[in-house]
């Protein structure tokens, strides 16, 4: 299932927006957020990294070397991100206080309103020197991709030993401390020691499923007291995520398979709960954690295990279930099944060799300790090399890889659950979505599969017109970028590769065109453009289209929206319409709408082409384009966070028109409505 393009466009335009307001104050900037927490000393920026999740700086105070990192949520990439924060924090100083497992220091912490330049809340750590793991020990498939890498098979077992051996001491510390429910660690106001669960978890999947599919997963606030119960609300997340981003499904077959494996899942949910621990004791428990997040020194020892922002108390299946990691690409990517894309490979054979390495080097930690203590109460009974062995033999692993899926859900579905919960497919996966969908609980199937459709062809269609408005918004100056690297000294001990990764990171962001994006002064000033005369005389059907379109922006400004988009809503029956001579009452018909909307002065119509000009698949992308560009200028209030002083300008300009109070309330009602909606 791929992401929501408005989402993903969404965090591109919050990215650039924040890296604008970054440029603006620049690195002393964040030093006097820095100072404020060492009694006003100065510091200077000496690098810049850029995460996943965070945005990092870090700071060198020069009268004594201390470095510092100052770390960002990035916007509409973490969707609460003062909670991500706060209960990061107390992971953190858990982990400290409880483990021997390194981790950066908490120096600092502080929401939004606590930072007067607008960057948002933020962490101050420590800043700890190594090389990440995954970039020591992996390598990028050919052509190369950022989320491509995987396990170098050069790298020999014996290198391999050293840094399994530590993770696995790490593991086995987290195995010790018991948490009596499912959620969030908070810490206490009374005593900065201690600790409680006091909501539901913030997963990495809950947070994705709304900056990547608009998918909302805010039902259950309270932490859970049972694994079965907080398995069976991860089934219902994947099926609220398959019903509720709108581009779900693009293809009716894809959308019965969809359908078939989330609810067979779900049935399936208590048979691989480990009823032992069902009712605890809980662990805590990263779903970030991985080689990308650890630091090593030259001789692969340690020194830092970052990024805690999605840990948990959570089931000890979890925990115990084989690590994901083994191989750096996660097992979501691999694939067994013919019908995946190319690019996913099944790397079950390399990986089996490294889990028994890493599970024989568990068992031999778990004997050093019981040696060392000697009890046998070091850790749990059975012993957890025991469990994790158990858990990828009887297929707990994949299920507790695909419970905490998102967009990978139906690859470890069809290729490691289905045949194993229900006997091998004589008639392949349309047969067993054929047997299921013959039950009559499940008789709505195809009508949901339907509707799904027609969500999907409305939201392309919404789509291919916004993405023009996500660009422009994009569009920044990335020499403001460069200007303040090049503040950073070049002797800083920040990685610079990653810092100038991140410049061309923000070059990418804008696009190669950049001075066609740009809005002439004049254009800018007046808020309004009319048509290019010449274009619509001369020009070819595509470029008399793009003048429409320009045009068409202006009108929706004049609060049209509604009765643009109500005369329009038979799109779909254009495109599989074959009476030309309907096609042409329609179009007739929104060239007398554009005639009835009032216009600024000295601005000229467009002229929508008659039968004899356009093909009938032409006039069909005109009056897309019509729809599309009401939604368009909508899309791009709405990624931009300005709804509510578009809504407030456009009440302004209907009152300069003379109409009464009453009908202006009631069209800020229908425009706000519509870009809720949009």
């Amino acid at each position: 299932m791929d992401w929501d393009d408005f989402c993903e466009a969404q965090q591109d335009v919050a990215k650039s927006a924040w890296l604008a307001k970054f440029c603006t104050y620049g690195g002393p900037g964040v030093c006097q957020i820095a100072s404020k927490y060492r009694d006003n000393r100065e510091c200077v920026v000496v690098g810049l990294f850029s995460g996943s999740f965070n945005f990092c700086i870090q700071v060198l105070f020069e009268d004594d070397g201390t470095e510092w990192m100052v770390r960002f949520p990035w916007p509409h990439q973490v969707i609460h991100p003062e909670v991500k924060i706060q209960h990061e924090v107390a992971t953190m100083r858990f982990v400290k206080e409880k483990t021997n497992i390194p981790v950066p220091t908490v120096i600092a912490f502080g929401m939004a309103e606590d930072n007067p330049l607008g960057y948002g809340p933020f962490i101050i750590t420590d800043f700890i020197k190594g090389k990440r793991l995954s970039d020591v020990l992996g390598v990028l498939r050919d052509p190369p991709d950022k989320d491509s890498a995987f396990l170098n098979p050069d790298i020999d077992d014996a290198t391999l030993s050293i840094v399994y051996r530590q993770i696995a001491s790490f593991i086995l510390e987290l195995s010790l401390h018991d948490f009596d429910k499912i959620g969030n660690l908070a810490l206490n106001d009374v005593s900065p020691s201690s600790w409680s669960i006091n909501s539901s978890p913030s997963t990495m999947k809950v947070n994705g499923l709304k900056a990547c599919a608009n998918v909302v997963i805010d039902d259950h606030p309270e932490p859970f007291s049972t694994a079965t119960s907080y398995f069976l609300h991860l089934a219902e997340q994947n099926l609220r995520h398959l019903k509720d981003q709108r581009n779900s499904v693009d293809n009716a077959r894809d959308g019965r398979k969809m359908y078939a494996s989330r609810h067979l899942f779900r049935s399936m949910t208590p048979h691989f709960v480990d009823q032992q621990f069902d009712k605890g004791p809980f662990k805590l428990f990263c779903d970030d954690f991985g080689f990308h997040n650890i630091l090593v020194d030259e001789d692969f020892k340690i020194t830092a295990v970052l990024d805690w922002e999605w840990s948990y108390a959570a089931p000890y299946q979890f925990l115990y279930s084989p690590p994901s990691w083994l191989l750096i690409d996660h097992p979501g990517f691999w694939s067994s099944h013919a019908e995946v894309p190319n690019d996913y490979i099944d790397r079950l054979d390399d990986y089996m060799p490294k889990f028994e390495l890493f599970a024989r080097i568990l068992e031999e930690e778990e004997e050093e300790k019981r040696a060392k203590e000697k009890s046998s109460d070091v850790e749990p009974s059975p012993r957890l090399s025991t469990l994790m062995r158990d858990s990828i033999a009887n297929g707990t692993f994949w299920f507790n890889q695909a419970a905490r899926a998102d967009f990978t859900f139906e690859y470890f579905w069809w290729d490691r659950l289905d045949t194993l919960c229900f006997g091998p497919r004589s008639d392949g996966v349309d047969g067993r979505v054929e047997w299921l969908s013959r039950a009559p609980i499940h008789g709505g199937m195809d009508n949901f599969v339907e509707e799904k459709l027609k969500q999907f062809r409305e939201h392309q269609l919404e789509w291919d017109i916004a993405k023009q408005a996500s660009e422009e918004q994009k569009a920044k100056s990335s020499e403001i970028v460069e200007e303040e690297v090049n503040k950073i000294p070049e002797e800083s001990s920040g990685d610079q590769s990653e810092t100038q990764g991140l410049i061309e990171e923000v070059k990418l962001a804008q696009g190669e065109n950049k001075e066609e994006l740009k809005i002439s002064k004049e254009e800018e000033s007046e808020g309004q453009a009319g048509p290019n005369k010449e274009v619509l005389a001369q020009g070819t059907a595509g470029e008399k289209k793009g003048a429409v379109q320009e045009t068409l922006g202006v009108e929706q400004r004049n609060h049209k929206t509604e009765e643009v988009v109500s005369n329009v809503e038979k799109i779909e029956a254009f495109e599989m319409a074959e009476d030309q001579t309907e096609i042409t009452e329609m179009v007739e018909r929104l060239e007398k709408l554009l005639e009835d909307v009032p216009k600024t002065e000295g601005e000229d119509r467009p002229i929508i082409a008659k039968r004899d000009d356009l093909s009938m698949e032409e006039d069909v992308a005109t009056v897309k384009q019509i729809k599309g560009n009401t939604e368009r200028d909508g899309m791009s209030t709405h990624m931009t966070g300005c709804m509510k002083e578009n809504v407030r300008i456009v009440g302004q300009q209907e009152i300069q028109t003379g109409q009464d109070k009453e009908a202006v309330d009631q069209e800020e009602e229908k425009y706000a409505k519509y870009i809720s909606q949009s």
